[in-house]
């Protein structure tokens, strides 16, 4: 195939899952089951839209689908029930409170915009940051963090000593990265619409695709 079946990207409003128009459905649900285990949980309480160029899905095949987020504690965007954020404050960005996640699942903290220099995230578990950490940001979680974008800031994982947790985006540039008590500056581009991830071997930060 050309390209993935899938693509997963985030925005303010969550998570855009694209489908690529010639895929068949088995392709659709093995592509889109293999990028929600690699996440590790990170999905688990986001809403989610579906979009397929060219051609309508069937009602059937959405279905199908649709439940496939589900058991990854994703939310359709069109049943998400409505909350309203707390404002933000001296530069804050806008969290979204932890959402109750599937057995077994570590909570995560929902970031719906980049970060600029000047603010910071800390969260006891998972953050998921639906944009880039930029030059002088910072995030802090005790279990891993997944940015849709970039990383270019501070960012440390595992920050109660969890020495299994990781740090994945697209690009690493100048990062501090941080992972239990290891640190470490990753600079790894990652191919497009592929997520790379830092973790540690050892004592030692390395970085492979997702």
């Amino acid at each position: 195939m050309p390209q993935d079946a899938v693509q997963i990207k985030g925005n303010r409003q969550g998570l855009v899952i694209r489908l690529y128009p010639r895929a068949d459905l088995q392709a659709i649900k093995t592509d889109l089951t293999s990028k929600l285990e690699s996440a590790n949980g990170f999905f688990a309480g986001a809403k989610f839209s579906l979009h397929r160029d060219q051609q309508a899905l069937p009602a059937n095949e959405q279905q199908e689908i649709e439940e496939i987020l589900r058991r990854y504690g994703l939310v359709p965007a069109m049943t998400m029930p409505l909350t309203t954020p707390e404002p933000s404050r001296k530069g804050n960005p806008v969290v979204t409170p932890e959402r109750p996640l599937p057995s077994g699942t570590q909570p995560a903290q929902i970031v719906r915009q980049g970060l600029r220099s000047g603010q910071s995230v800390t969260y006891a578990g998972s953050v998921l940051v639906l944009g880039d950490v930029n030059m002088g940001a910072k995030v802090e979680a005790e279990g891993s963090v997944l940015v849709f974008g970039r990383c270019r800031g501070t960012v440390m994982a595992g920050t109660n000593g969890n020495r299994k947790a990781r740090v994945v985006c697209h690009s690493f540039h100048g990062t501090l990265v941080a992972i239990a008590d290891i640190i470490g500056y990753p600079e790894a581009p990652s191919e497009p619409n592929q997520f790379i991830a830092a973790s540690l071997q050892g004592d030692q930060i390395v970085v492979n695709p997702a």
